[in-house]
């Protein structure tokens, strides 16, 4: 015997109230949504946790993001899983790519930058004027490219002043100084 305050209302039932309990009622309809394929949350989750759809791990709230339109005042995924979709889905709208893809060619240059060799692959690259991808470089790379308006020429250009004003620079450095030369060499030398 329970109270009728445990029954759901059931609105063709002659005392409008389900046949079961809710606690039964949710049992019977968790196994049911299980049976059929459904992806079912636990049962019994403490106040201040919510169960992620996503990586279906029950999660203290601070681990979710904030969202005024919910009944509950946070996301329906956890912040980790919002990343990850929101990371996907800007992928395969700007650049056709998909997270597997951009691991494939991560690995192919053994997850270092193409230009610099040394910082970590994770930026796409591509044409701008086309919109094809070129492969991926680090933050440091793909900003200089962009920067230097992805034009060979003044890349080319941009190298050989570095390389003109680094031999320019060992010169000045292995000429003897004298005191009655005038610059910043004599300077130093006094």
């Amino acid at each position: 015997m329970k109270s009728a305050t445990d029954f759901g209302v059931h609105a063709t039932t002659a005392d409008r109230k389900q046949t079961y309990c809710k606690e039964c009622f949710a049992q019977i309809y968790r196994e049911k949504r299980e049976r059929q394929g459904h992806l079912v949350r636990p049962a019994n989750i403490p106040p201040g946790w919510k169960f992620c759809r996503g990586c279906q791990r029950v999660l203290e709230l601070s681990a979710w993001s904030p969202r005024r339109s919910t009944a509950d005042g946070v996301a329906w995924r956890c912040s980790e899983c919002m990343s990850a979709a929101d990371k996907a889905k800007h992928l395969a709208r700007s650049y056709g790519l998909t997270i597997a893809q951009v691991e494939q060619m991560r690995a192919d240059p053994g997850g270092v930058c193409a230009v610099c060799t040394s910082g970590p692959a994770a930026h796409v690259d591509h044409d701008h004027s086309t919109g094809s991808v070129r492969g991926l470089l680090c933050f440091r790379c793909n900003a200089a490219l962009g920067q230097l308006g992805d034009d060979p020429a003044v890349i080319r250009r941009a190298a050989a002043y570095i390389e003109r004003m680094s031999r320019l620079a060992e010169v000045r450095e292995s000429a003897p100084l004298t005191s009655t030369s005038k610059g910043p060499t004599a300077r130093r030398a006094q």
